[in-house]
């Protein structure tokens, strides 16, 4: 027996009996009775039972059409979390720390590699620190840390020292400078 399928995909409208799922087939009944059915008792005659058949028939066509809208916006829902999907999945990829934060950066870090690959724990620890600036990766990775969360501690405490070092350096500087007697 051939199935019969819909424009939109028999994933999307399945057409055997056996295919809905109970929770859907309680769904459909529910929207069903919200258009208020005719009643008919079968002792009414060919009439009122042609017009029964008719107001079924809408019925039925009001909630086609219904599903078909339901999985028509849900197909380009779903395209289009895909799509940023990938767009997030290759910012994970080129993901660097640039002008950010060690904590800005694993705060962003964090967040993308849920569209990454999966990766182990190890690949997403050297993922991380492959991404840090040059200056903190320099003194991080010769220490050969394998933990993403051991990394990243380093990795703020290299940046926090660095940061020491170059207030400092600024600092003698301005000494200097001030005791040059040249403007500032």
């Amino acid at each position: 027996m051939a199935e019969e399928s819909t424009r939109l995909g028999d994933a999307c409208v399945p057409r055997k009996d056996d295919e809905i799922p109970q929770k859907r087939k309680v769904t459909l009944i529910g929207q069903f009775q919200k258009l208020e059915p005719p009643k008919f008792k079968g002792d009414e005659g060919p009439k009122v039972a042609e017009d029964f058949i008719s107001e079924l028939e809408k019925i039925f066509n009001i909630l086609d059409v219904l599903l078909r809208r339901i999985c028509l916006w849900s197909s380009i829902l779903f395209k289009e979390v895909r799509r940023r999907g990938g767009k997030r999945a290759l910012e994970f990829t080129n993901s660097k720390q640039g002008m950010m934060t060690v904590d800005e950066y694993e705060g962003k870090f964090a967040a993308l590699s849920h569209y990454g690959p999966n990766m182990k724990a190890e690949s997403k620890a050297r993922k991380f620190e492959l991404g840090l600036d040059p200056e903190i990766r320099l003194q991080v990775a010769p220490l050969m840390l394998t933990s993403y969360e051991e990394i990243y501690r380093r990795a703020q405490n290299t940046e926090k020292a660095l940061m020491k070092v170059k207030a400092k350096g600024e600092a003698e500087s301005s000494k200097r400078m001030m005791g040059s007697g040249l403007p500032i």
